[in-house]
Parts: C-alpha cells; structure tokens; sequence
C-alpha cells in the first residue's frame, strides 16, 4: 500500500515523459477517490461479516485490476483506460490498516495500554512507508514500466492471506444496525477535515519529492528522500508509543498537527538536493504521531460493532486529501514545474492545523460530536 500511489505517477511518468506527472497523478487521484468511497462501505461490510471471507477476494480483485492498469500503458490504444483501473483497485482494495487496528480494539481488554499497541501498528505502517515510496524509486529506474504496481499488489496479497490467518479475527456483527447501514462517527466530522487537509499536504509532497528530484537531474535521489521522510516519522511513532499520557487525546492530535504544519515549511521554501533531503526529514517527524492520535481517538471513542468502519472512515477522509494533493500536484508540476510547485505544500499543511485548532477549541472535553450517515 505504501508503493501503490506513488508507482501510478512513477509508472505514468516513464511511459509518457511529456504529461506523465498529469496522468500518473490523475491515477493517484482516482485510485484513493475510489478507496475513500467504497472504503466505508467496504468496512461495514467486514463489520458485518466478518474479515476472512472478504479481504481475500477483495485483495484478488484489486490485483486483476492492477495487472490490466499496467498493461494499458504498454500499449498505447488502452492508455486512456489507465486512469479508471487505477480506480477499481482503489475501490477494492482491503483496507488492511483498518482491520489490523479493529483486531487491536478488540483485544483491548488483555492490553494494558491499549494506545501503545495502536502506536506499534502505525510503527509497523512506517516500516512499510520507510521502504514503500524508496523501492518504488529504485525499481520504476531499473525496470520495466509499471514494475512497482505489480509488486506492490503482490505484497498486497500476501498480506491479506496472512493478516486473515490469526486467530485474533473480530467477530462479525451481522445484526447490529438493522437494516440500513449507518456510519457512526463518534470522533466527530472536525477531525475528517483535519485529516482530510493532511492527506492532501501528504499526497502532493509524495509527488513533488519525486518531481522535484527528476527536475534536479537525481531521479534517483528521491528513494534517500523517501527514506528519510519516513524514517523520521518513524522514530516519531517509537517516541510517541513509548509514552504514558495524561493529556487529552483530542489535544494531543492538534499538537502533532501543528507540529508537522511547522515542519513542512522548510520543504517547501529550501533549494539544492541536500536541503531538500535535510527539510524532507523534519517534515517527516509528526506525520505518524499525528496519525496515532487520530487512530486513538476513534478508537477511544467508538463501540465494537461499527469500529472498522470508523477507522475506515478515517482512512477515507485521508485518502480524499490524498487524491485532491496528488492530482494538484500533478498539475502544478505540469504547468509550472516542480520548484514552484512545492508552495502549494503551505496551504494544504495550514488547512489542517487550522482544522484541528478550531474542532479542538470548540468540542466539548465530555460529550464529542457524532457524525453520522446511512448509505
């Protein structure tokens, strides 16, 4: 998953040098637009029925489509089918973040500190995301066109068998709301927009790193800047996990917002390969604890029976920003290149912190708003 978004514009890019960007993140956008909108649905669903007869076929699916999204920019002809494929695998796609946390939720009651083991799944995403975006440098320079698609998607099916092996698996809830399907959203629709605004901060950075990097002559370089990007949200993900907290989650979420809001700055202002490497790494260093706040809070504030679908929710809300900053970027970087196109990173980071200072300032610390809807 941390490769998939990323090949589309790397892929996109190799295979038509003159609108690739444009392309590969239109791809990007359709492919998280998809996995937002059926993304909840999908979630209720495993709610309902359970995760083992679902993510399999799913993960099955979404490698088809993939496979077919590759093969339309070998051949010319189908190149225009490229973007919709990228939309059916985002649309059946298995959200394994979503079921990993849902099973941790589960288990809540033998962990003693239940945060803590949410913070270890966003660790586990990191070392994912550490080598995701960095291998799909690495391979989309050495081999053929679409090459990281296709194995990022078999990673994907290796790790929909597995994830639905354990023994752990929620039961289903077959009954529990009747018979409309209504999303409960507990954590409140300010937190959404919050995410939703850093997704997008994260969806065009992802892409103006790449961009950014080719326009310097080092298209290669953007693997050590991935690397370091996500390496030092990592190590935010160990400091945060590591910690016993008396502060409010709600407030803790509005801290690591603004601290990444700070951090991207510099990304997006600094010129030369290495200090872009160096403002790469402290724009790195809150995006997973503010994740990890997020995921706590839903977690917290979320009964068994719609729990997966809240985090898929969550999930949704970045994807949304992450498609929006993505296809932005893809075509900022078109009209005006990549230099001046990583200004649109402040907007985006301003949004999201203002975002959350704002829910943060005016929920009630006893009562969180509800949102709800029935699809």
């Amino acid at each position: 998953m941390a490769m998939l978004s990323i090949g589309f514009v790397a892929a996109a890019a190799e295979a038509d040098p003159k609108m690739g960007y444009a392309i590969g993140g239109a791809a990007a956008a359709a492919y998280s637009f998809a996995a937002a909108f059926f993304g909840p649905a999908i979630g209720r669903l495993v709610d309902r029925r359970g995760q083992l007869p679902l993510a399999r076929v799913l993960a099955v699916v979404a490698c088809f489509a993939a496979a077919l999204a590759v093969g339309s920019l070998h051949f010319k002809s189908m190149t225009p089918l490229f973007i919709p494929l990228a939309g059916l695998v985002g649309a059946t796609q298995p959200n394994i973040g979503s079921l990993t946390r849902s099973r941790w939720a589960v288990l809540g009651e033998r962990v003693p500190n239940l945060e803590s083991a949410q913070a270890l799944e966003s660790i586990n995403d990191e070392v994912s995301f550490l080598f995701g975006p960095a291998v799909v440098a690495i391979l989309a320079s050495v081999g053929f066109v679409g090459m990281p698609i296709l194995v990022s998607m078999l990673l994907l099916m290796v790790g929909a068998i597995g994830i639905t092996s354990s023994w752990s698996l929620p039961a289903p809830h077959p009954h529990s709301t009747g018979v409309s399907w209504r999303l409960e959203f507990p954590a409140g629709i300010g937190l959404l927009l919050s995410v939703g605004a850093l997704g997008g901060a994260l969806g065009a950075a992802q892409v103006l790193q790449l961009a950014y990097c080719s326009a310097l002559g080092l298209p290669k370089g953007a693997a050590l800047v991935y690397l370091v990007n996500s390496g030092a949200s990592l190590v935010g993900a160990i400091v945060i996990g590591a910690q016993i907290w008396v502060v409010p989650v709600r407030r803790r979420f509005t801290c690591a917002m603004l601290v990444y809001a700070i951090g991207v700055i510099p990304s997006a202002l600094v010129d030369g390969y290495w200090q872009f490497v160096i403002a790469s790494t402290l724009s790195g260093i809150a995006i997973a604890p503010t994740f990890i706040q997020s995921n706590a809070l839903v977690a917290e504030v979320t009964s068994a029976h719609s729990r997966t679908s809240a985090f898929t929710v969550l999930v949704s809300a970045s994807a949304v920003g992450i498609a929006f900053g993505a296809a932005v970027a893809g075509l900022a970087i078109t009209s005006v290149g990549a230099d001046i196109a990583r200004l649109i990173l402040l907007p985006l980071a301003g949004c999201a912190a203002t975002a959350a200072i704002v829910t943060d300032a005016f929920t009630p610390r006893c009562a969180p708003p509800t949102f709800s809807t029935v699809i």
